[in-house]
């Protein structure tokens, strides 16, 4: 029994690093990481119950009804565990729908086996033995089993070929673990080991994987990104405006080439890999632009700087198009008053906040969508690439007629 108890003991203070590790994973999402939180205290609970009757069976002192209770804890919550690994997967097959099923039917089953003995007898000596009916329960639990392997079969087929076999693998060792323990009939108690071992090769399956779905997410975002900017009308504007630039002064001329040089440079810049870039380096990018409509727009157009912070980094090709649409979809709708648009820094305990402040024509936030024609240009996909890249986040004020604030949060331990 001392072995077992170290080996529960072990179980749960890995279930909490995995619980530590999980809270500062800043890529999964609130749901994610409810949903990871709700397996481990699952599995700590199960393994506590389990644990409980091997430890008070043949104890005289406990009451009857007592280790009655804790072994229907053991019956109903150790299925549930193969449940809240699929509940990983939100899958939205019939098989999931039909593991649901089965658990509710055993929750119902073992409540009311606690009170007739169909799964568990008690002898005088307070030792438990398997009842009349525990046959069914193993049927419920293989069937469940059966269904679970499936389930992470097809949950491998999102991955490449050759990525496929560590979840195998992990579905390998706690069905090993498990049946190790069935067939000695619990005098070899592997059962929960293995199944912590298999939540903590899951989440890092995940992360591992996840990680590359983000980095695919952002090359994509990038590339749609500079497709935005770079968008002929967009081009033919500057090349007009460096023209009559050149006309009225030469330097002027050359410098505007310079900056546009920059600005383009900037672009192809980041589509060679590098996701978090100085602060700096982006505000370069957005100088650069500026500069040309400065030129284009003149004093109808004021630009403003106010920087609390400006040593930490950020995602490369996130403020400009936050400028830009500042600019394309604010400043330029209204022609009553001069166009000002401020960028200012803020710095906080835990993050650093990026505001890009005008006083344009505003509009409804919640107009804002991928698929809408105010979509102003890329702004989902900025808080997306803010999200995948750092964990940050982007949120956005606006007031039809007096103007648009936009946050962008950069979470410190993201950089």
């Amino acid at each position: 029994m001392r072995y077992y108890t170290a080996i529960i003991i072990l179980s749960w203070i890995a279930l909490f690093v995995l619980g530590i590790s999980v809270y500062e994973n800043y890529r999964l999402s609130g749901k994610e990481k409810i949903l990871y939180y709700l397996t481990f205290i699952l599995i700590a609970v199960a393994a506590l119950a389990e644990w409980l009757g091997e430890h008070f069976s043949g104890d005289t002192s406990i009451p009857t009804w007592l280790l009655r209770i804790i072994k229907c804890a053991d019956y109903t919550l150790t299925p549930m565990i193969g449940g809240a690994l699929v509940a990983r997967f939100q899958s939205k097959s019939i098989r999931s729908w039909l593991i649901q099923g089965i658990l509710l039917f055993n929750v119902i089953f073992q409540i009311i086996s606690c009170f007739n003995g169909w799964m568990i007898a008690i002898d005088d000596n307070n030792y438990y033995k398997h009842g009349s009916l525990y046959i069914l329960y193993m049927c419920v639990y293989l069937l469940i089993m059966l269904l679970i392997i499936i389930e992470f079969i097809v949950y491998g087929q999102r991955f490449r070929r050759q990525n496929r076999g560590s979840v195998l693998a992990l579905l390998f060792l706690v069905s090993f673990g498990i049946i190790v323990q069935e067939i000695s009939g619990g005098e070899i108690r592997t059962a929960y080991v293995a199944i912590t071992m298999g939540v903590a090769l899951l989440y890092i399956h995940n992360s591992e994987f996840s990680q590359i779905e983000a980095d695919e997410v952002i090359r994509s975002q990038e590339l749609k990104i500079l497709m935005g900017q770079i968008q002929p009308h967009f081009l033919f504007n500057c090349l007009s405006v460096i023209r009559e630039t050149y006309h009225e002064d030469v330097q002027n001329g050359d410098k505007a080439i310079n900056e546009f040089a920059n600005y383009l440079r900037h672009n192809m810049d980041s589509l060679k890999g590098k996701q978090l870039v100085p602060f700096k380096e982006e505000l370069k990018h957005v100088e650069a632009y500026l500069y040309l409509q400065k030129l284009r727009f003149g004093d109808d157009l004021d630009i403003k700087y106010k920087f609390e912070v400006t040593d930490f980094r950020m995602p490369t090709l996130t403020l400009q198009p936050i400028v830009e649409n500042s600019i394309t979809n604010g400043i330029r709708k209204q022609r009553e008053h001069t166009g000002v648009v401020m960028i200012r820094t803020y710095e906080h305990k835990n993050w650093v906040e990026i505001c890009v402040i005008d006083n344009g024509s505003g509009f409804v936030p919640e107009n804002i969508s991928e698929d809408s024609e105010r979509s102003h240009i890329g702004m989902v996909n900025v808080k997306e690439r803010l999200r995948y890249a750092c964990g940050g986040d982007l949120m956005v004020e606006s007031v039809v007629g007096k103007g648009t604030i936009v946050k962008m949060i950069i979470p410190k331990g993201g950089y």
